[in-house]
């Protein structure tokens, strides 16, 4: 069993059964993948409509609504998942709903905050590593406290724990991180961008001519 007792699939089945996250940042919003699952049972349980559930659900807009969170952006031949899940259950949430969409892991370009700790930043790669084979890995500019490398080195860890066989690749920022993402995946392949702040993700999106693909 993996340090701590929760592999990838504990993970999973925590997501596939949208059970809440004892690990989300007070500052980071949930999202949608997670809140959704979250909010349509609590809605029933005030005895919401399911029409007036499902209506909700089909209009919302989580590029106008929630921006950053579960929106997709078709890239050249390929759709990119743009979140920012930073702990176990989100990540695993995403990974479940890229499974569900497009039934396949495709390519993730990850960073994760550095302060948090070494044990949740560990968990939260393994649970990566459920879902994506093939992972690029890059630092923020702001490294909260860490080292250069630091990071990069305990992500590796944690995903090759989660998967030995995982293809982990450096890259040295966001812009450099997506491009070796797209280059790695096949056409039609989704890649999960995983970002630390959304204002870079939203111009690089826009050099590239990405589209909002709902």
């Amino acid at each position: 069993v993996p340090r701590g007792g929760r592999g990838p699939s504990w993970w999973r089945a925590r997501a596939a059964a949208g059970a809440a996250t004892t690990w989300r940042s007070p500052r980071a919003p949930v999202s949608p993948a997670v809140g959704g699952v979250v909010a349509v049972p609590a809605a029933g349980a005030l005895g919401v409509p399911v029409e007036v559930r499902g209506r909700a659900l089909r209009s919302f807009d989580p590029h106008t609504r929630n921006p950053g969170r579960g929106c997709v952006y078709q890239v050249g031949d390929n759709p990119v998942l743009v979140d920012y899940a930073h702990n176990p259950a989100a990540v695993a949430a995403m990974g479940a709903f890229v499974e569900r969409r497009w039934g396949a892991g495709g390519v993730a370009a990850v960073t994760l905050p550095g302060d948090r700790s070494d044990e949740l930043v560990d968990e939260t790669a393994r649970a990566l590593a459920g879902t994506f084979g093939r992972v690029v890995v890059y630092e923020d500019e702001d490294l909260r406290g860490r080292r250069s490398g630091e990071m990069t080195r305990l992500i590796v860890q944690g995903l090759r724990e989660g998967r030995p066989d995982v293809c982990h690749h450096p890259a040295g920022d966001l812009k450099g991180a997506l491009a070796s993402a797209l280059d790695l995946a096949e056409p039609g392949e989704p890649v999960l961008l995983l970002y630390e702040k959304l204002q870079p993700v939203t111009e690089l999106l826009e050099t590239l001519g990405a589209e909002p693909a709902g």
